[in-house]
């Protein structure tokens, strides 16, 4: 329950920030940081990647153990990517009018991939292997950010956003169909979406600590011990390596990856080891449908942007006439704004509750 628990809080959270009712006015918690550092809203897309993690053990590790060949999971794996994928370049294309100007890279995107890896890996490699593997991804691409120069452009920088070997490999590969707001570089591009593999393997790792066992005062504690360890890694890393999301460097791996092993083991310790779960209900019916609600509220969001309904004072976006009536009508701008994504977490929360009563629950 605390695994489901931790997955509907990080939905909950992706669609409060994505959904304010004026991205000029969002408090700055709500926002991913510029560039170096990190805000509270950098920690929720690493946590879900951990989970991702943590889930793939639970839900291969079963099949593995009643004799299904690594083989026969396959297919399952690879539908689901594919599941992934497709949405997260649906969401893309709602929002655009022609579809050469598509965006590729994507959250959903980023986790199909993230996802297809994560089980293959698991279901082919030893436990010692995956730990060379994330040792060797994380160094790897630390080399990869520091030594390679910039074709054309010379050193790279990482104080600049565009003076990096993943934002060039973006900008050679992307072009086009990068993320709007930069155009020459992706905060989900390529290079960090192998990096953010590693996030995924982190949460393998504990899946495997977790599973089979009975969970007990002993393991939660060890867990959030090496959880502290492992954010504190990060902190010190990232005095030679900036902890960065939209690079997913390896010191916000380890960050984000040793706080989520943190949060996990405090909700096991609530949740399930001291039955403290009436407050946890709504965070569990959003985990039981956590990618088809984030689908859901992003195609609809896109929706109401794109349709339009003519007034008194010109024809505006539906979003901007009920936001208008509803919230700046009678709120100061932040405080709108805010109301704005409350409203609209709640409103996914009675979907997601009806779909939870009535026992639907779709997995994408």
């Amino acid at each position: 329950m605390a695994l489901d628990a931790m997955r509907g809080a990080t939905i909950v959270a992706m669609i409060l920030v994505n959904n304010p009712g004026s991205w000029s006015h969002v408090h700055p918690q709500l926002r991913h940081a510029n560039w170096h550092g990190w805000t509270l809203t950098d920690l929720v897309f690493p946590f879900f990647l951990f989970i991702v993690g943590v889930s793939i053990v639970y839900s291969l590790g079963g099949a593995l153990d009643r004799g299904r060949t690594p083989r026969s999971q396959l297919g399952r794996v690879f539908n689901r990517s594919l599941r992934l994928l497709f949405f997260g370049l649906l969401i893309a294309a709602w929002s655009v009018p022609a579809l050469a100007d598509i965006r590729i890279p994507g959250v959903l995107q980023r986790i199909s991939v993230c996802y297809l890896a994560g089980a293959i890996l698991y279901l082919y490699l030893s436990r010692r292997q995956l730990r060379v593997l994330l040792i060797t991804l994380l160094a790897g691409y630390w080399a990869a950010l520091v030594l390679i120069p910039v074709p054309g452009v010379g050193p790279p920088d990482l104080a600049q956003k565009d003076v990096n070997i993943a934002a060039w490999l973006d900008r050679l590969l992307l072009e086009g169909h990068l993320w709007g707001q930069s155009k020459t570089w992706d905060p989900e591009g390529i290079l960090s979406t192998l990096s953010s593999i590693a996030t995924v393997l982190l949460g393998l790792e504990v899946g495997r600590f977790l599973r089979g066992q009975r969970i007990d005062s002993e393991r939660v504690r060890r867990l959030a011990i090496v959880g502290v360890g492992v954010a504190i890694s990060g902190r010190v890393w990232g005095v030679v390596l900036p902890i960065n999301k939209s690079l997913w460097t390896g010191s916000f791996v380890l960050w984000t990856g040793g706080l989520g092993m943190v949060l996990l083991a405090l909700l096991l310790w609530i949740i399930d080891l001291h039955g403290w779960r009436r407050w946890a209900h709504p965070f569990v019916v959003f985990g039981r449908n956590a990618i088809s609600v984030f689908v859901m509220s992003g195609l609809l969001a896109r929706t109401f942007n794109r349709m339009t309904i003519a007034t008194a004072a010109g024809e505006m976006s539906l979003k901007r006439f009920y936001y208008d009536k509803l919230f700046t009508s009678w709120l100061p701008p932040d405080a709108a704004s805010l109301a704005h994504a409350l409203a609209w977490v709640l409103f996914c929360y009675l979907v997601v509750w009806v779909m939870f009563r009535n026992r639907i629950f779709i997995r994408i």
